[in-house]
């Protein structure tokens, strides 16, 4: 059997409601050799069958669908790369939609640049307007570059959508999400731009975000601030793991002022204070990381012995 050129892996999580939009953009792409691999991450029953009537009625076999116990978006997404037989793969959500010529353009980018990753603009869609996030212009960069970019946020390079991978290369590098923790996406982000060796980034706004306006506060549990600790160790120890540490040290500090910054924001939409204990731990975790950064004279070694405690 033929290996299709894209695998384009779906979770979903009790997204049945968008999951018709979705594959309908994937079957309406120009570039016809592709797979679609589904993960559904332990939907409950109804939403299950209704992703099963979806699947059966569009009778292409070039979907295959992959059931699961609820772990989380990062072990799905983490199925979908050990099961698909792409060369390259793209991550796609549930609730987006992306453009008919969003798999011709990414892989002509790729291909041309000889990159590992590349990545396009998004359509974020609120409220019925679009707010286009990305480059006006084509250009690669190294991994020096591409983490630099991914703490800045920029282009999107800190995300997993909007991206097209080379499976030999999440395969090789051991390119894969954190799983049970959120901020999976994060994580997986630095992983990759930190082995890399060429991101390149293609002018073109393929792939529509739906922001849902469903969701509520952030601060729901203790675990929002307990992942998120979790999750800026496993950068840090990523990029000073990759040999990066040296070259990116300011950009570091930035990323860590930022981060702690981030969780006051959190903390102060905590209104009864129910989560203070966990605030507190995550802020002196960082705060901790931050004085080795400035007064250690061996920063790398104990920034990974605090990261391991």
């Amino acid at each position: 059997m033929i290996s299709p050129l894209v695998s384009v892996i779906i979770p979903v999580f009790n997204d049945a409601k968008y999951l018709g939009r979705c594959v309908q953009s994937i079957i309406n792409q120009k570039e016809k050799d592709w797979e679609a691999l589904i993960i559904d991450d332990g939907s409950e029953k109804e939403e299950r069958l209704i992703t099963e009537r979806i699947l059966n009625n569009l009778q292409d076999d070039r979907f295959r669908i992959i059931w699961k116990e609820h772990v989380g978006c990062g072990a799905a997404r983490n199925t979908g790369i050990v099961n698909a037989t792409g060369k390259y793969i793209c991550f796609v959500d549930a609730d987006d939609e992306v453009s008919t010529t969003y798999l011709s353009t990414m892989l002509h980018a790729i291909q041309d640049a000889d990159a590992d990753v590349v990545v396009c603009g998004r359509q974020n869609l609120v409220f019925g307007e679009i707010f286009p996030q990305g480059t006006d212009t084509n250009y690669v960069v190294d991994r020096n570059q591409a983490l630099r970019d991914t703490i800045d946020k920029k282009s999107n390079a800190h995300v997993a959508v909007c991206k097209l991978f080379k499976r030999e290369f999440l395969l090789e590098k051991h390119v894969f999400f954190p799983e049970k923790i959120l901020y999976e996406d994060m994580v997986f982000a630095f992983r990759g731009n930190c082995q890399l060796s060429k991101l390149a980034y293609v002018n073109d706004y393929s792939y529509l975000y739906h922001v849902r306006t469903d969701s509520r506060s952030m601060v729901q549990s203790d675990r929002i601030f307990e992942d998120y600790a979790q999750a800026i160790k496993e950068v840090i120890a990523c990029i000073v793991n990759a040999g990066l540490y040296i070259n990116q040290r300011d950009n570091v500090y930035l990323f860590l002022l930022e981060s702690i910054y981030r969780i006051q924001r959190w903390a102060l939409e905590d209104r009864e204070m129910k989560h203070v204990w966990a605030f507190r731990h995550c802020a002196s975790l960082l705060t901790n990381l931050l004085t080795i950064m400035r007064k250690s004279a061996n920063p790398q070694s104990e920034l990974l012995q605090a990261i391991n405690k």
